[in-house]
């Protein structure tokens, strides 16, 4: 409609050929015009749209400014932003202080065709300019208690985000910056960067850093994102063969957020309490923070020098944990308990997924299917349910009549086998519930198991006689 305002009468039909009926083309037609701006234009904008389009998340005008590295012109960073930005703005859904995401059809229009005129350098270098600004800007805005808590208690609840903020401009880095030191990690240049190395930027952001990020991920009510960020980035430094003194400070930076997430999470200051205090006295991150510890305490705990060799304690139940089983894609445990109810948990980040209730009496025993898709209790009320782990719908109600301490799915999931009998499953209902009264078929040989991969004959989980190969086809029939 702009270039119409230029033009002659006679022109008009002329210029309407011209405009892109594709979505693409108007796309391609936007870059061009970018290309065609004076100065130092055309730069500003493409930084703007590779990091855009690079970040996992919307972003605030201040994020933007720095993970982008605008220039910095005049004292209102939002308003600079904004100005820069208005060149892309077709591009871009901009609302008040934030520049929503874009369609799919356009980021992937960015990342592929338009992809060497936005990411000159490849979009895993763009993750590595991310990184690079994210630890700058973290490293200059994280410190002790940002929001003026000031008692080590303070409940997350009550927490009130401060006017400005202090994580304006790095909340967003505090919440994403590993998965960009993940996406740079596909770059060769990584291989040539010592950013894994001891005293590397990895290594001196945690050594100095680290509890104050604990911090801003409790503020940000993120502390089960930073688990899983903690998780990828020991996999990381282990996959990169970073030195072993980057290795260790990471390790323990692993344990103390696995360790001590509720305490974070519930009061974002006890990263200096509680987090400092019950950690091992040998713990790289306690010696490296001493000077953090709650000086009010005088008489300290007596703790172990290392680490033990539990990972996390989940919590939630009211009851006794009567059996646990791990999913065997390993993404997921469930967990039974006295309570009556069923508990599927993440394992990586301690975090309880759903709460199955239905049952109305103690759970003895649950087991995930091979696929992992369905889950199965069985419960002192004399039933056996089956479950949908992600929704937590119950698929099915098995009446059975009998107490069953054990349940497992066999190889193919079309049986349950439990400790009195074989159920057969494999006549599925449309329905959410189905009800029937079953009578278990007693085997001639309890205990006796095929198992998960069918490569071995178990009596009681133990193996027992392991099957070669050759006799695959006998091993499917059965």
């Amino acid at each position: 409609m702009k270039e119409l305002k230029d033009v002659l009468a006679w022109e008009v039909l002329q210029v309407n050929k011209e405009v892109p009926t594709e979505l693409t083309d108007v796309y391609r037609r936007m870059i061009e015009h970018i290309n065609q701006l004076k100065r130092q234009n055309p730069q500003l904008c493409r930084q703007v749209l590779s990091t855009v389009v690079a970040t996992y998340r919307p972003l605030h005008l201040q994020e933007l400014y720095v993970l982008a590295d605008l220039p910095n012109q005049g004292p209102n960073v939002e308003e600079t932003t904004a100005t820069i930005v208005k060149c892309v703005a077709r591009f871009l859904h901009y609302e008040k202080i934030m520049y929503t995401s874009f369609t799919s059809q356009l980021g992937f229009f960015l990342s592929d065709e338009a992809s060497s005129s936005v990411f000159l350098s490849g979009k895993g270098e763009v993750h590595g300019h991310i990184i690079s600004r994210s630890i700058q800007v973290m490293s200059r805005s994280l410190q002790r208690d940002m929001y003026q808590l000031d008692a080590l208690g303070y409940p997350i609840e009550q927490v009130q985000q401060p006017e400005p903020d202090p994580l304006a401009a790095s909340r967003y880095s505090c919440i994403y910056w590993i998965d960009h030191l993940y996406g740079w990690s596909s770059s060769p240049l990584m291989y040539d960067s010592d950013v894994l190395q001891s005293g590397g930027t990895i290594d001196s952001f945690l050594r100095k850093k680290y509890l104050y990020w604990l911090e801003a991920l409790s503020v940000c009510k993120s502390m089960s994102k930073g688990v899983a960020l903690m998780t990828k980035l020991e996999a990381l430094t282990n996959e990169r063969a970073a030195t072993s003194s980057t290795i260790e400070v990471v390790r323990d930076a692993r344990r103390i957020i696995m360790y001590y997430k509720s305490a974070i999470e519930s009061s974002p200051l006890q990263v200096y309490a509680s987090a400092l205090l019950f950690s091992p006295t040998r713990s790289v991150i306690r010696t490296l923070s001493k000077y953090e510890e709650p000086k009010s305490i005088v008489i300290k705990p007596g703790m172990q020098d290392k680490w033990s060799g539990c990972l996390s304690t989940l919590e939630g139940h009211s009851g006794l944990v009567n059996s646990v089983a791990f999913s065997h894609d390993s993404i997921r445990l469930a967990s039974a308990s006295d309570d009556n109810t069923v508990k599927v948990w993440d394992p990586r980040s301690g975090d309880c997924l759903s709460t199955l209730e239905g049952h109305s009496g103690r759970v003895n025993s649950v087991a995930f299917s091979h696929d992992s898709t369905r889950l199965a209790s069985t419960s002192n009320d004399r039933t056996v349910k089956v479950w949908q782990p992600r929704s937590g719908d119950c698929l099915r109600t098995l009446e059975v009549g009998k107490f069953l301490r054990s349940i497992s799915f066999d190889i193919r999931d079309s049986c349950l086998q439990t400790d009195i009998g074989v159920i057969d499953i494999s006549a599925s209902s449309s329905s959410k519930s189905l009800s029937a009264q079953l009578e278990p078929q007693r085997p001639q040989y309890q205990g006796l198991a095929l198992s998960a991969a069918g490569a071995w004959i178990a009596y009681n989980t133990e193996n027992l006689l392991w099957l070669p190969r050759s006799i695959d086809h006998l091993v499917q029939q059965c």
